[in-house]
């Protein structure tokens, strides 16, 4: 090879290893250390992403904070007024938008939920999850340590919509003082858009997954269970990649979501791309300085072939080249990643901290909402309400101040002035700044916006009454902006008028508009007219920043705060520290900022790190890499340089050695006769073959007479059938170059075949052409003859193991054999055996012991031992082995423990089904016996004792006959038999005699068990005790029969026998009654004596009917107090007595509960076939005419008519078109003057409802009052008129009507609704009346269901201020200590004594009494009805203060009764 190829080659082959090295270094340095960055990155992102979501449970804290500790909630905790929840959660869809809450709870101390309520746009419906149902709610448990605390907690929940974000607070008073009288609890949901706005406020592409979520991976799943709470990880997501997974606890610290942040990649992209740069440049470089360096190295051979320093500086040069630029390189890249880790940790800590500021100034927007929120549910708010209020709010919030400014129109200026000076602030006036910025008294406007009242006072007195114009610069569009749209708005920067101007110290102002009524208009204008003014928040930029960043390590970041909105000269907010820092920081180490909304603004923050922060964060150890990559260099450049020497140095010993391997040579011909074989040395070129070695011992000729064979000679020596193959794997191996191992049988010289083991190599030239083969000979006969007879053994010893019929296998530590027979054992294939895994196809529950056993008898040479455990078949069911396990570990052929087994499944399961035999005869809870062929007994169980007494011993060899009771007659046992005989087994019922002679209803079944043949062995039978079961049945018969109060027939026995009557009577054509008979006024016993007092009644009057009818008539309690006398052969006349008998008998007194009472009843009677065919029509029929005869007046009895039932369907359709009716807007009130008698002047009014009917016109109350009573209607009727009332009355009074008490009449039903008076203080104030401007009547049936919440509501509406006015008097069950206890007011005569008052004594006598009790009673009496100047004259005698009538004026629409009454007369106090 020349000298010039070898050194091309050379500088290729160190080209090649130059590009190793550059590869190696990238890939096991450089690009680890970028991955390693990349992971640090996505751990840091899974940081700001549990923070977003921290910062959004703390946000929600601050919400729950302002709601709870508030006095309306805290009095809400006490009284559950339902004006609190009205005012303030009646809209969630509101809330939704503008708090977003999905979710609110209010409990009081004892765990009760007092509300709740929620709303998820997203699902378009109001949501409570399960945690949350029910009263007592089960997530009680874990909210109750903080209310017990008094201590706020927030957390995650995990429910069936998603991740729910919680904050529980105890509801505390303003002043945050208790005790805590409950506990509020606000949730929002982590939803998908939630969610979205997190990753855009945090730039980091996160996902939350609930711990439920079917979409989670497999992996994902169990990383639930294996990771570590708020530990993030980076472990192999779905697909494979690395992600950093970090599990988020819910409330009670249980798993409940799994946060996954991805790797970005786009750090390692930057550095594979850098790689690959840095590989091709420094390759390139290395290739040419390679090249050159060969060059030189050629030139220096030619010139002296002995020089070897040449060389040796060559290299050194081209190390020292490569390590330098090696050193550049790195050193360029640290300094990058040093810079890009002050970046990112620059961005990391402006991110937090910016977001800190913003949470700030977006917590106090919202704390100004519940300012707003409170004035719109409270209405009329005074100054030390609105002080109490929003001084906690200060206290958590960096506002400036808290100012209401109220609308005051121009002529309600001087009332708005004169009353602030009341409240002690003298010299009040609105104030207005002139030209030059000083204040001044308030030009004259149509409405002003002055700041009314003002939280805190200290240094900020000067503002109170400022109320600049609409054209005021700042406060002028932001005030618009807010009042047009009904949202908060914002103004640019600000200097406060309580400051001075000569410090730039600015503020921004925050209007949030309060209108009338609980939902702004939608339309401009009328928000306009609806506006009562605003709460506005000041808040100085700079409080905000300082107190956002009170926690932050100060000198680090500076910031500043800049309105986009504003024109640029006006933008600047506010530098933090300082303005010159802030620029040269900026200038020199990068910037930050981020946008966000300020009610209808846009502002920015932007950030740059200050020379500390820098100083800190910088890494500048690349400072470095120069001097430590030069000096390694150098130091492996001396280090090559002296390699290179001493191994030039070293080939000048390899021409001594060549001399020495020629000695070797010699030595090795020895070692190869010593050793047996023969060497051979064949020139391909020459054809010339020489041998040596052990030549005689091989072809028993001496080495002289075998040295003339040639390689043909050799070649014709092999056997014929081997020499073919032997010269074509010699020729592959020549022409491939490489080594051979072939083995042929080879004649001796005494003719006979040896085997021969022949090896070696061929030399190839520089064409790759064979020179010379080289190899050694080594008989091997004996050797083989060996191993065919162990061959022959070994086959002989498997055809025995492997037509075995037993398994039999190899274990040690894996199964090293299986013979065939496993495949029909356990279905595997030998081969499948041997790669089961051993502990895996065991039985979970045999592997323990087995193991056990198998560890027990390794130590245990050549011991033998008998086990069964159970093994998995192919088709995966369980079989039982018996295995016999030698230890034969010991022995060198076998070296392992031998299985010898058998599969004994089925012998396993006889035994065991046996065993369960056996257990469960014994066990068995029935009786069971077995006899013999010819029916004696053999065998009896436990049960069998229990059940009929006799012991074993005292039946065995006795027939069951001794067991049959009286009961059954001698065929009923033949029957048995002959059934059993034909068809095997006989079931049935039958009696039994126990030992002691007691008789037992039992349940068996006989059945008989024969052989093969048929031929029957043995009977088996089994008995049950069902005389309890019988006795059940029979009680449960009479429960679903009978009545269980009276023990009257019910519904379901009176519909059996019915039927059979009416086909009875139907046969003989003969008629039949049915009386249907309901106890009058049975609730007021009920109500006044109790429940149980009533049913003494009922069983009474049950007893009584029963002595009344014939045997064959049919007494039956429908429920209630509802009776059905079934009557066969009865006519009309028939029923009437007996329905006379049935009214005179109730009459009679009842003793009930020490009292004598007298129960009257109405009957509706209904006959077959007159008015019905079925049972149910009667049934209807008699219904109907009982309904009747409770209208005719009660106690009364009425046949049924078929006109009943048409009036029954007009009530019907009256009730429903009422019901249309209020709903439609069909109803109007009409109102009745009430006058005083003396002088005639109007004191007050009646309202009346009035029908105005589409169809048929005004339909008068006497027809759809009594229906709406017995319906549901009535409190509808009444609601509607009582909101009808308060609104006309409000009209009036904004038409500047004089004030009027209006009187309204509600039925008895209304009194008992709960929250009566909370609903009547609601509309008062919803129409801003006085409670004075009302007046309830109620009737003396009111007073005599007098309950609880009657008794209630009368006391709440008594503190409420409403009147309460006593109708009718006289004419119901008068109780006269009601009108001594009751908070009364007024009585009212009923007109049916005013109508004869002139001439019936008996009227004038009653209207007298009515008068004076009244009058001493300090009631006002008000007549009723008064027609005649005469009963006009007659009530002024007796004193009757008020009157009512068609004399003064009849009812009146709102309209004609304002133009009639109102116009200019005043009502006068009555």
């Amino acid at each position: 090879m020349s000298a010039s190829l070898r050194a091309i080659l050379t500088a290729l082959a160190g080209f090649a290893a130059v590009l190793l090295v550059i590869w190696g270094v990238d890939h096991r340095i450089v690009q680890p250390a970028f991955v390693a960055l990349e992971r640090t990155q996505a751990l840091e992102d899974s940081g700001r992403a549990r923070a977003a979501i921290q910062s959004e449970l703390r946000q929600l804290d601050s919400v729950s904070s302002d709601w709870a500790v508030w006095d309306d909630a805290y009095a809400f905790a006490d009284n559950r007024n339902p004006a609190f929840i009205q005012s303030n959660l009646g809209d969630w869809q509101v809330l939704e938008k503008n708090s977003r809450l999905n979710l609110c709870l209010i409990f009081n101390r004892d765990g009760q939920l007092l509300y709740s309520g929620g709303y998820d746009s997203n699902l378009g419906k109001t949501v409570l999850p399960a945690a949350f149902a029910g009263e007592s709610p089960a997530i009680w448990t874990a909210l109750q340590p903080g209310l017990e605390q008094e201590q706020a907690h927030t957390g995650l929940l995990l429910t069936e919509n998603g991740l729910l974000l919680l904050a529980a607070r105890p509801i505390l008073t303003t002043q945050g003082t208790g005790p805590a009288r409950g506990l509020l609890v606000f949730g929002r949901f982590l939803d998908k858009a939630l969610l979205q706005t997190l990753v855009r406020q945090t730039q980091v592409a996160f996902d939350l997954w609930p711990a439920t979520d079917p979409r989670l991976a497999p992996e994902e799943r169990d990383y639930l269970t294996t990771l570590q709470v708020g530990e993030p990880v980076l472990r192999p997501g779905p697909a494979g990649a690395l992600l950093v997974y970090e599990l988020l606890p819910d409330w009670t610290g249980q798993p409940a979501g799994l946060l996954r942040t991805p790797i970005r990649q786009d750090i390692s992209t930057t550095a594979r791309r850098t790689g690959q740069t840095l590989v091709a440049t420094l390759g390139l470089m290395a290739l040419a300085l390679l090249l050159g360096g060969a060059y030189l190295r050629t030139r220096s051979e030619r010139a002296a072939a002995t020089e070897w320093s040449g060389t040796a500086w060559g290299a050194a040069a081209l190390v020292l080249l490569i390590g330098l630029s090696l050193t550049y390189g790195l050193f360029v890249e640290w300094r990058q990643r040093s810079q890009h880790n002050l970046t990112r940790d620059f961005h990391s800590a402006a991110a937090e901290q910016t977001e800190r500021v913003i949470t700030t100034i977006q917590s106090s927007l919202e704390a100004l909402n519940a300012v707003r929120h409170f004035f719109e549910g409270a209405g009329t708010v005074s100054r030390q309400q609105f002080r109490d209020f929003v001084t906690p709010i200060l206290e958590q919030h960096p506002f400036r101040a808290l100012e209401w400014l109220p609308r005051v129109p121009r002529d309600q200026r001087s009332v708005y002035e004169a009353a602030a000076r009341q409240d002690g602030l003298e010299g009040f006036q609105f104030t207005e700044p002139d030209a030059e910025g000083r204040l001044t008294p308030a030009a004259d406007r149509a409405e002003y916006f002055p700041v009314y009242y003002l939280e805190p006072r200290a240094g900020n007195a000067v503002a109170l009454g400022f109320a600049p114009g609409p054209a005021h610069p700042a406060r002028g569009a932001a005030l618009e902006q807010a009042r047009d749209h009904g949202q908060l708005a914002a103004t640019g920067r600000y200097v406060l008028v309580q400051e001075p101007t000569s410090i730039q110290r600015f503020s921004i102002l925050m209007f949030a508009p309060v209108y009338d009524g609980p939902v702004a208009k939608p339309e401009v204008e009328e928000r306009r007219a609806q506006l009562r003014g605003f709460v506005l928040g000041v808040i100085r930029v700079g409080d905000v920043v300082s107190d956002a960043l009170r926690a932050s390590e100060p000198g680090q970041l500076m910031f500043r705060l800049l309105d986009l909105t504003a024109d640029r000269e006006q933008r600047w907010l506010y530098d933090h520290p300082s303005s010159t820092n802030l620029q040269t920081a900026a200038a020199a180490n990068g910037h930050f900022h981020q946008d966000f909304d300020l009610a209808d603004r846009i502002w920015r923050i932007e950030v740059t790190p200050s020379a500390a922060f820098v100083a800190r964060h910088h890494d500048l150890t690349y400072r470095w890499v120069p001097a430590t990559g030069g000096l390694l260099t150098l130091l492996t450049a001396l280090y090559l340089f002296t390699l290179i020497a001493q191994r030039q140095g070293a080939e000048k010993l390899v021409a001594a050695r060549t001399a020495e391997l020629q000695t070797s040579e010699e030595r090795y011909r020895i070692v190869a006769l010593m050793t047996g074989q023969m060497i051979y040395d064949y020139d391909c070129q020459t054809g010339r073959i020489q041998w040596a070695g052990a030549i005689a011992a091989l072809t028993g000729q001496d080495a002289e007479a075998f040295a003339p064979v040639d390689i043909e000679a050799w070649a014709e020596r092999i056997h014929p059938e081997d020499r073919p193959d032997t010269l074509n794997r010699l020729r592959q191996a020549m022409e491939a170059g490489a080594p051979y191992e072939v083995e042929y049988r080879f004649a001796c010289g005494d003719g006979a075949y040896r085997r021969i083991a022949d090896h070696g190599a061929f030399l190839l030239d520089e064409r790759r052409m064979a020179t010379r083969m080289l190899g050694a000979m080594q008989d091997i006969t004996v050797r083989r003859e060996a191993e065919a007879a162990l061959s022959a053994r070994e086959r002989r010893f498997r055809a025995m193991i492997e037509h075995a019929p037993d398994g039999i296998v190899l274990f040690n530590e894996t199964l090293r054999y299986a013979s065939p027979a496993v495949e029909h054992l356990l279905g595997y294939t030998p081969e499948e055996a041997m790669a089961l895994d051993f502990d895996h196809s065991t039985h979970p529950e045999d592997l323990p012991s087995l193991l056990s056993l198998l560890s027990d008898l390794q130590g245990q040479p050549g011991r033998v031992v008998v086990t069964q455990y159970r093994f998995r078949h192919k088709d995966g069911s369980w079989r039982w082995l018996e295995s016999t396990i030698s230890n034969l570990i010991a022995e060198p052929s076998v070296e392992a423990l031998v299985f010898n087994f058998r599969d004994i499944t089925d012998r396993w399961h006889t035994e065991a089904r046996q065993r369960l035999a056996a257990a469960v005869f014994e066990a068995a809870r029935e009786a069971i016996f077995v006899t013999d062929a010819d029916g004696k007994i053999i065998a009896v169980n436990p049960a069998f004792t229990m059940l009929t007494g006799y012991v074993e011993a005292e039946v065995r060899g006795r027939t069951p006959r001794l067991l049959w009771a009286d009961r059954q007659p001698e065929v009923f046992f033949q029957d048995m038999l002959r059934t059993v005989a034909r068809t095997g087994v006989w079931q049935g019922e039958f009696w039994a005699r126990r030992q002691d002679g007691e008789r037992r209803a039992a349940l068996g079944s006989l059945g008989a068990v024969r052989d093969a043949t048929g031929r029957i062995l043995h009977y088996v039978g089994i008995a049950t005790d069902i005389t309890i079961q019988k006795a059940a049945e029979q009680h449960i018969e009479r429960l679903a029969y009978y009545d269980a109060l009276t023990d009257l027939p019910n519904r379901a026995l009176l519909m059996q026998q019915a039927e059979l009557a009416l086909a009875l009577a139907a046969r003989r054509r003969i008629s039949l009654a049915v009386l249907f008979l309901d106890l009058d006024r049975f609730k007021e016993v009920n109500d006044a004596l109790g429940h149980s007092a009533g049913d003494v009644l009922l069983t009474q009057v049950a007893a009584r009917l029963q002595a009344l009818v014939r045997v064959e008539d049919m007494v039956c309690r429908l429920g209630g107090d509802e009776f059905v006398l079934l009557l066969p052969e009865a006519d009309q006349e028939g029923a009437l007595r007996v329905a006379n008998k049935v009214l005179a008998a109730l009459r009679q007194p009842f003793a009930v509960a020490g009292h004598a009472l007298s129960a009257t009843a109405s009957v509706g009677i209904a006959l077959y076939p007159h008015d019905g065919a079925d049972f149910a029509e009667l049934l209807k029929n008699a219904d109907v005419a009982l309904y009747r005869a409770k209208h005719a007046g009660r106690n009364t009895q009425m046949f049924y008519d078929r006109a009943m039932n048409v009036a029954a369907v007009e009530r019907l359709v009256l009730e429903t078109e009422l019901r249309q009716a209020i709903a439609a807007g069909q109803l109007c009130a009409h109102y009745q003057p009430k006058v005083r008698l003396i002088d005639g002047a109007l004191v007050g009014a009646e309202a009346l409802v009035r029908w105005q009917h589409p169809a048929r016109g005004l339909i008068p109350p006497g027809q759809f009052i009594p229906m709406a009573e017995v319906s549901d209607l009535i409190v509808a009727l009444g609601d509607w008129m009582l909101g009808e009332v308060c609104r006309q009355l409000a009209a009036w009074r904004r038409q500047g009507r004089p004030p009027l008490t209006v009187a309204i009449n509600l039925a008895a039903r209304h009194f008992r609704q709960p929250g009566l008076a909370d609903h009547l203080h609601g509309l008062l104030e919803a129409h801003g009346l006085p409670a004075q401007a009302l007046e309830l009547e109620l009737t003396e049936s009111a007073l005599l269901e007098t309950g609880a919440e009657t008794a209630a509501n009368l006391a709440q509406l008594e503190q409420l201020g409403v009147g309460l006015a006593l109708d009718d008097f006289g004419t119901g069950y008068s109780c006269l200590s009601y009108l001594k206890h009751l908070p009364l007011d007024a009585l009212k005569i009923d007109q049916s004594f005013v109508r004869e008052l002139v001439t019936d004594p008996a009227d004038r006598a009653i209207a007298a009494t009515i008068v004076a009790l009244g009058h001493h009673l300090a009631l006002a009496v008000v007549a009723e009805g008064v027609e005649t100047e005469e009963q006009r004259r007659l009530l002024i005698e007796q004193g009757c203060d008020l009157a009512q009538g068609y004399l003064f004026d009849r009812p009146l629409p709102a309209e004609a009764f304002a133009a009639a009454w109102l116009a200019s007369a005043r009502p006068q106090p009555d």
